[in-house]
């Protein structure tokens, strides 16, 4: 039988159920003082129609990693399909400070909705994420008692990412020979690099029975190999 597959190409998922956020939030006091530095400055670049609630937002954003309903609309609907003048300031803002975020959370943006959805995905089953990063996808998913194990072979401040941050304990290991002693009911494998092999690798490894929650781009853009994606084709089903 072919390996299951549960595809997840989301930058976010949206909270249909949930308002604009009428109050502004409380600014966390333990943001860090370079990150706020970096903030004032680029925040006289955006467009004078960002609320200072969602700069505060945008603030509290760095510092605790989670993606709120109202930044989504900003990063989806703003970002992407505003006038060019608007879109440009914007993007020039938070491209700047994503290198912050990269440091402290990796490449995965994450809210509360992809991790309680996944989470009761992955309720009673045995998970491994390959790839780990900092550690803050498994992180998020043992505070809401998924049973997983984060691998990598060079893990939060040992990786070639300029991550600074481990969130949780990551066991070091190569992904190929962890599969080949252990059996996961799941395998995790977020943002992994698309200009080596090591996508691929991993899903030829993996066995009949077992399922993968792929997170990230499609074919020929940023994340996985080419021989990944053919390699889904031929070897997945689609759940």
């Amino acid at each position: 039988s072919k390996l299951a597959l549960f595809f997840i190409l989301l930058w976010f998922i949206i909270n249909k159920n949930g308002e604009q956020m009428k109050n502004k939030p409380n600014l966390n006091k333990n943001i860090s003082p370079k990150i706020h530095q970096e903030f004032d400055v680029l925040t006289q670049r955006l467009n004078a129609s960002l609320t200072d609630s969602l700069q505060i937002e945008l603030k509290n954003f760095l510092d605790n990693g989670l993606v709120t309903e109202s930044l989504n609309d900003l990063f989806k609907d703003r970002y992407r399909y505003a006038n060019e003048d608007y879109n440009f300031e914007l993007k020039f803002a938070l491209m700047t400070l994503r290198y912050s975020f990269v440091e402290k959370f990796g490449f995965l943006l994450l809210n509360q909705n992809l991790i309680d959805i996944t989470s009761d995905f992955l309720k009673d089953k045995t998970v491994c994420e390959i790839g780990a990063g900092t550690g803050w996808l498994s992180y998020n998913l043992q505070k809401n008692n998924v049973n997983i194990t984060p691998i990598d072979y060079k893990p939060g401040l040992d990786s070639d990412f300029g991550f600074k941050v481990n969130h949780t304990n990551i066991t070091i290991c190569n992904g190929i020979t962890y599969l080949e002693s252990n059996f996961p009911d799941v395998v995790i494998l977020s943002w992994p690099d698309y200009d080596t092999s090591f996508a691929s690798q991993i899903l030829e490894n993996m066995k009949p029975g077992q399922t993968l929650i792929y997170i990230g781009e499609g074919y020929s853009v940023f994340t996985g190999d080419d021989k990944f994606f053919d390699l889904i084709e031929e070897k997945t089903t689609l759940n």
